[in-house]
């Protein structure tokens, strides 16, 4: 039996009665609440994705190098596993999508981006239903299985950078399911889960050189990012967490007060990361209004973090912007 984090916060911080007779009561029903035990299912599910992906790999090498060739273009090694790798991640993105927008619509009680009061309401009396265990569990698995796919030879190399956002993400599953916000945490990466699809068939379209199709597809991402992460961010979860979550939970501030600031201190980091590039993806628009795609992705190549460590800059266009976004 692993220990649990709230508990261990609990006994730390020595504090309200009413917090003691909860762990008494999910220790009388423990399959209803999060557990640290939860993950097992996890750990599983990487394998499971790793062997998915190296079926991947092999099954459309030949035909993404023959789309290449068909195309008349570079269809050597880099490119064609640059190509599986964006496809790969654009499959994976959208089902993120879909699974987080119906977990935030079936999952969460009545608890919403515009309801948030139910959010934290009674907490930690805040059960997991099975499907919100299970999403959580699908989105751990597809962040640990980007971590060593390079190492394993199933995906290419991120940059530090990327590296770090995986690291990041992880910790921010990981730490919402294991204090019992995992409502609000379903609500945080479902918002951050809605550009990133676009982001990948943008670099798709890049590569295959569909000039028409790339410069949709880019516009379309530049305005679910602006309006998912710059804008509904602060004004539904960033409010919530910084003040209205005292109508949820009036004595947090007095008991959790570090917990708290730790948790506001992430999302304004985040929001800002958000702000910076939002400013290279309008910045990477305006250089292609007045100069053309081809010149805006050479511009878009020397401010994104998020590039192949292993592509060379020459074969890079316009898709490949500065978010950080899986």
């Amino acid at each position: 039996m692993f220990p649990e984090p709230l508990d261990l916060i609990l006994d730390r911080e020595g504090i309200r009665h009413e917090y003691r007779r909860f762990c008494e009561h999910r220790k009388q029903h423990p399959r209803e609440y999060p557990a640290v035990q939860d993950f097992t299912g996890a750990l599983w599910l990487v394998c499971v994705i790793i062997g998915a992906r190296l079926l991947f790999n092999r099954l459309l090498n030949k035909p993404v190098q023959h789309l290449l060739e068909r195309r008349k273009l570079p269809a050597h090694r880099q490119e064609v596993y640059k190509l599986l790798e964006e496809i790969w991640v654009t499959l994976g993105g959208m089902v993120l999508m879909i699974w987080a927008i119906y977990v935030a619509s079936n999952g969460l009680g009545k608890c919403s981006l515009w309801n948030r009061f139910p959010c934290l309401h009674g907490w930690p009396y805040l059960p997991a239903p099975a499907i919100l265990k299970m999403y959580y569990n699908v989105e751990l698995a597809w962040y640990l299985h980007l971590l060593p796919k390079y190492r394993l030879g199933y995906g290419e190399r991120d940059s530090i950078d990327m590296k770090a956002h995986h690291a990041a993400t992880i910790s921010l599953i990981l730490g919402s399911y294991a204090v019992y916000i995992h409502l609000i945490g379903v609500l945080v990466l479902c918002i951050f889960n809605l550009s990133n699809p676009l982001l990948h068939l943008s670099k798709i379209a890049r590569q295959l050189h569909m000039r028409g199709a790339r410069a949709v597809v880019f516009v379309a991402f530049a305005v679910v990012f602006f309006v998912s992460r710059v804008v509904i961010l602060p004004l539904t979860i960033m409010r919530y967490v910084a003040y209205d979550y005292q109508e949820s939970m009036p004595h947090a501030r007095e008991d959790f007060p570090w917990y708290i600031l730790a948790f506001n201190v992430g999302l304004v980091t985040l929001y800002i990361l958000n702000l910076i590039w939002m400013k290279s993806i309008i910045s990477i628009l305006l250089h292609a209004r007045s100069s053309g795609f081809q010149q805006a992705g050479h511009m878009a190549h020397r401010h994104d973090p998020t590039a192949r460590a292993n592509v060379q800059p020459e074969l890079l266009k316009i898709g490949d912007v500065a978010v950080k976004n899986e």
